[in-house]
């Protein structure tokens, strides 16, 4: 409720601050906070609005906010913008976007047509987050209104800011997806959000979706996509869950206060030869059993498990989408950089089949509260 509000507060105050509007514009002005694009039987794109506009009145009920929905359909995504503006009592404003979502039939047949318009016009921003819809009824979905949020652009916000640096999500921003789908292996992560179930007002990330070029080519779980980040991302939290080392059965929790990744590549005149360095900082929070019997040897042989673990994973997780010619880990954008010949005489499902596993060297240490991985 306090987000709310505060975000509420803050559309307020750029809004006066840009000089665009006075106080009397402000109250005759509709916000999109968020839009869904999909695409028809006929090719044409259904864009999905949900807008919020501060309420007139008097007294109490003066400034509090009002959610509205509008849909509108059009050859792009300009078009169909434009014909919710004309039909709409006040001016609508773009330029607080906070979610740009996308239904996964408009990401399999290409997302360059929407969002060109996102990045040309001058208007939004293009720090708005991205997502991709898995579900039925795109409606019903842009017009959802969560136990924590009434606005669903702004809670989808607050989400991605809130826990940017956990192991098992991916964020992209508007931006970021102009860089990365230009870059070496062209592939971008973009989170795929559903309802978790068909009467539910709750939303839940599934894992993410490859983008290659601009056409979802794939899908990430949460699973694999926690070794993803592990292997190519620093500074990420979460835990980590390994089978307990001693003579009872069940596992082991360990949450991860740091980490730092780094790689190599090595061209031997065959393969590119890729070696891995993936640093983590830890603590113990579980063992499920009470008379875990917890010393310096013990906690060797965890670090030791969560190691050989991580290893296999990070790797396991690279030939799997190898598999599917999707160089997930971006190394053809390191091969640019230190082989540049190699870029100029091979193509890049070439360059893929030529890349192999080397060594991925994990350390886990299990800290005390004094201890942390010193930052470079």
């Amino acid at each position: 409720m306090i987000t709310r509000k505060i975000s509420i507060i803050i559309i307020c105050i750029i809004t006066l601050l840009s000089g665009c509007y006075n106080y009397k514009d402000i109250d005759e002005v509709i916000f999109t906070t968020a839009i869904l694009l999909d695409e028809n039987e006929k090719g044409n794109i259904d864009a999905y609005q949900e807008l919020f506009r501060a309420k007139r009145g008097f007294g109490q009920e003066l400034g509090k906010e009002v959610k509205l929905y509008y849909k509108a359909t059009g050859k792009t995504a300009f078009e169909a913008l434009m014909d919710t503006s004309l039909n709409a009592s006040e001016e609508i404003d773009d330029s607080q976007i906070k979610a740009l979502i996308f239904s996964e039939k408009a990401a399999k047949n290409g997302l360059g047509k929407y969002t060109d318009y996102f990045v040309r016009s001058q208007k939004p921003t293009v720090r708005m987050y991205m997502f991709i819809y898995e579900g039925d009824n795109p409606k019903d979905f842009i017009n959802i209104s969560t136990p924590e949020e009434e606005f669903l652009g702004l809670f989808l916000h607050s989400m991605m800011i809130a826990n940017n640096d956990l192991i098992h999500l991916q964020s992209l921003r508007l931006n970021e997806f102009r860089n990365e789908k230009n870059l070496g292996s062209k592939i971008a992560l973009i989170p795929i959000i559903q309802k978790t179930d068909k009467e539910s007002k709750k939303i839940e990330i599934e894992g993410a979706a490859i983008i290659k070029g601009d056409k979802m080519v794939a899908r990430i779980s949460k699973s694999d996509l926690m070794s993803y980040r592990l292997a190519t991302v620093n500074g990420i939290f979460g835990h980590i869950i390994v089978e307990r080392p001693d003579d009872h059965k069940g596992y082991v929790t360990l949450r991860i206060i740091d980490s730092k990744v780094s790689f190599s590549i090595k061209y031997d005149g065959k393969n590119i030869i890729i070696n891995k360095n993936v640093e983590i900082a830890s603590s113990l929070v579980s063992s499920q059993y009470d008379e875990f019997n917890y010393n310096q040897q013990l906690r060797e042989k965890i670090q030791n498990r969560a190691e050989k673990q991580i290893a296999k994973k990070c790797s396991d997780v690279f030939y799997k989408f190898q598999k599917k010619d999707i160089d997930l880990y971006n190394i053809t954008r390191k091969v640019e950089t230190e082989y540049p010949h190699l870029i100029k005489k091979k193509n890049q499902d070439e360059l893929l089949n030529m890349m192999k596993i080397g060594k991925v060297n994990v350390s886990v240490n299990i800290l005390g509260s004094n201890n942390h991985i010193e930052k470079k």
